[in-house]
């Protein structure tokens, strides 16, 4: 017969299964895809999340010790997205259905717009009382879609199906391993002229004395 464990015995079991099952409890692993362009000493990483990407940008470090941080004037983006939506967007980009506009003598009014044309007079006549674009959907050379916000930073990024079909190998013909180099460098060289794009548009904040963010995504 088995002896039955004493309280002491089964205690000490429940704490070695705690202490060795708690460290990987709370555990995740996460993936975030970078772009390194060396040749414009360049970062665009997959995600707008302030600790990972610190922790990216150390590790950029390591590989270019000599690289440093351009510093955006965030003023910069809104005073742009917000002459943008008053007049027109520049070359190359187009104006969407959506934007979020906040009233800088009042932060907590926000008001937001979707599937609306932002071209009415009533989103203008938020903008003649003074209200900022902090946020704005746009589209860059029928290519790709996304939403710029007040940090430069590009969110829910979408290319299009016609630009994914120019990478696409037949199935039966490539490994995964291929189409996942084909589609990096089509979308990688994509990203690199948009980006290219928006620093060449962005016209320089016209208050200095203002706070500054890091664009890293």
């Amino acid at each position: 017969n088995q002896q039955k464990p004493t309280r002491e015995r089964v205690r000490q079991l429940r704490d070695d299964v705690v202490s060795s099952l708690l460290p990987r409890a709370f555990s995740k692993l996460q993936r975030v895809n970078i772009l390194v362009d060396t040749e414009r000493g360049r970062i665009i990483i997959d995600t707008t999340t302030g600790k990972s990407i610190e922790m990216l940008w150390v590790a950029v470090k390591r590989v270019f010790p000599e690289w440093k941080v351009d510093w955006v004037d965030a003023r910069s983006c809104i005073q742009n997205m917000t002459s943008w939506l008053k007049s027109d967007a520049p070359d190359g980009f187009s104006i969407q259905k959506q934007v979020v506009l906040r009233d800088p003598q009042q932060q907590m009014r926000v008001i937001r717009a979707q599937q609306q044309d932002l071209g009415h007079s009533a989103i203008q006549s938020l903008l003649g009382e003074g209200c900022n674009v902090i946020q704005l959907a746009l589209s860059w050379r029928d290519q790709v879609s996304f939403t710029m916000t007040d940090t430069c930073a590009l969110r829910s990024m979408r290319f299009a199906d016609s630009l994914l079909e120019l990478g696409h190998i037949d199935a039966g013909e490539v490994d995964p391993a291929q189409q996942f180099l084909s589609d990096s460098l089509l979308l990688g060289e994509t990203l690199r002229q948009l980006y290219d794009d928006i620093m060449g548009v962005m016209q320089p904040a016209q208050h200095a004395a203002v706070s500054a963010e890091a664009v890293l995504a």
